[in-house]
């Protein structure tokens, strides 16, 4: 019963942050284009940045819980940030700017990034705490955290888009940040459920002044990286070289035979994450700015504002879900499971059925139906839980104890730099090249679709060899030496 009601209180309190996080991508690249006086391009390339950061920064956030704070006490000084960067968005940045030495827009934004850096990766460490390595209820919890989540994006997109596009962006911003007060109070009234859960290590390894450095440079650099989506790029290469690279470096000096292989098994699955992470991380971008202008909304005699059908994601993730979280275990129990790199496979392949869709709207028509839309999120949707909830619970087993936050870290950086990639593309279906019009979207969409199913076949065949399964489902061969 203690485990059910810390598992509550850790999704309930996910559901929230998300609520704030999915409001504001519900509504910023409209804003950025429509209001801010940002370029298309400029909005996509920030965009990317900003979800560069928001996915790199758990990495930090992950080895600083591992070696000084504790996961619980990274989560609870996330949620004080996060609630700081929300409370800025809410001005008008224009108006500000004019009178302040800085933009509270990019600082918004970098707080944002910082505070998720603590939250993000640690919250889903705690929830894997709170379960033996192998117990089989891992995974169902899992997709239960996922389907708390997916309930905050879902009314996240309905509510903040509506109020956003209708009422004014900064009240939609307001909103959002409201949400992600409500998910910090959570945290605070369920403190009591999750004492003793995630504790600070014994002997830290990382001195305090150190820690406070860290903590005093994350903004700054946070928000020049935002001012540079270049620059972005260049740091995001060189984090995930040393991280993988440290990985590595224990993975064959440090760790025992089955741990390395496990390793080396995490690191090949996370990097085809990436492929399927940067055709996802289209929605809020490319895919935003196409249904806001290419997507036959109109429904009777109304027109669905374009950041509410973001809603779509989150309102299958709910349907879905339960079945998901039940057929797994169920398709174990009967020798049937498909395996994690299979699940990756079948996540990518449906990925690109859903670009599929979208790429062939019909000749010469004016505008994409809404069908093709929904059916593009809805194939999107299932192909995220065949990866994500299974990502994370795959990391929380294979990891050592004393890496699972720097892993966990390391499972975000691959959606940061899919992120990252994302905008850097979505760039270039707005360029002159491309025409910057509805032609230009179809046939970026068509390549995608083409890269996700050549990624997915080409994984499933793989999935054969032994390397890709976990040590104790037979990935290693036996061996005496430990």
């Amino acid at each position: 019963m203690e485990r059910r009601q810390a598992l509550f209180i850790l999704i309930l309190a996910e559901l929230w942050e998300r609520f704030s996080y999915y409001g504001m991508r519900a509504i910023l690249v409209l804003y950025l284009t429509r209001a801010a006086n940002f370029e298309d391009g400029d909005a996509l390339r920030l965009y990317g940045a900003y979800l560069a950061l928001l996915y790199a920064l758990p990495v930090l956030g992950g080895a600083l819980a591992d070696q000084v704070l504790g996961a619980r006490r990274a989560v609870y000084g996330g949620a004080v940030v996060l609630v700081l960067g929300h409370a800025l968005l809410t001005f008008d940045g224009a108006q500000l700017t004019s009178a302040l030495p800085f933009s509270p827009l990019y600082l918004a934004l970098a707080l944002i990034g910082v505070g998720t850096g603590l939250l993000k990766a640690n919250i889903s460490t705690l929830v894997g705490m709170l379960y033996e390595k192998k117990d089989p209820e891992r995974d169902g919890a899992y997709s239960w955290f996922y389907l708390g989540i997916n309930l905050g994006a879902f009314t996240a997109a309905l509510s903040v888009g509506y109020v956003g596009e209708r009422l004014g962006w900064h009240w939609g911003f307001a909103l959002a940040g409201l949400g992600m007060l409500v998910g910090l109070g959570v945290l605070l009234l369920g403190r009591d459920r999750l004492a003793g859960l995630g504790d600070p290590p014994a002997t830290p390894t990382v001195s305090r002044p150190v820690l406070l450095l860290t903590a005093l440079l994350a903004l700054p650099v946070a928000y020049q990286l935002l001012r540079s989506p270049p620059l972005m790029g260049g740091v995001l290469a060189l984090v995930g070289v040393g991280a993988v690279g440290f990985a590595l470096f224990l993975a064959f000096r440090r760790l025992p035979r089955e741990a390395r292989h496990d390793t080396l098994l995490m690191l090949s699955l996370i990097g085809f994450s990436i492929i399927f992470w940067f055709l996802f991380e289209q929605a809020g971008g490319a895919l935003n700015l196409f249904t806001d202008r290419f997507v036959d909304r109109r429904v009777g005699d109304s027109v669905i504002p374009a950041s509410q059908l973001q809603s779509l994601n989150a309102f299958f993730i709910i349907v879905f879900a339960p079945l998901f979280a039940r057929l797994w275990p169920w398709l174990a129990r009967r020798g049937y499971a498909p395996g994690l790199a299979r699940q990756f496979a079948l996540a990518l392949v449906l990925a690109g059925v859903g670009f599929a869709l979208l790429a062939r709207p019909g000749s010469g028509a004016d505008y994409v139906p809404l069908w093709a839309l929904v059916g593009a999120y809805l194939f999107h949707t299932l192909g995220e839980l065949c990866l994500s909830p299974v990502g994370l619970a795959m990391v929380t087993r294979l990891a050592v104890p004393q890496l699972v936050g720097m892993m966990m870290g390391v499972w975000f950086l691959a959606i940061s730099a899919a992120g990252y990639l994302s905008g850097m593309f979505a760039e270039t279906l707005v360029s002159a090249d491309s025409g910057a019009g509805m032609e230009g979207f179809l046939q970026g969409f068509e390549r995608l679709a083409w890269l996700a199913v050549v990624a997915g076949l080409g994984l499933w065949g793989l999935a054969r060899l032994r390397f890709f399964k976990p040590s104790d489902e037979g990935g290693l061969p036996p061996h005496t030496d430990r």
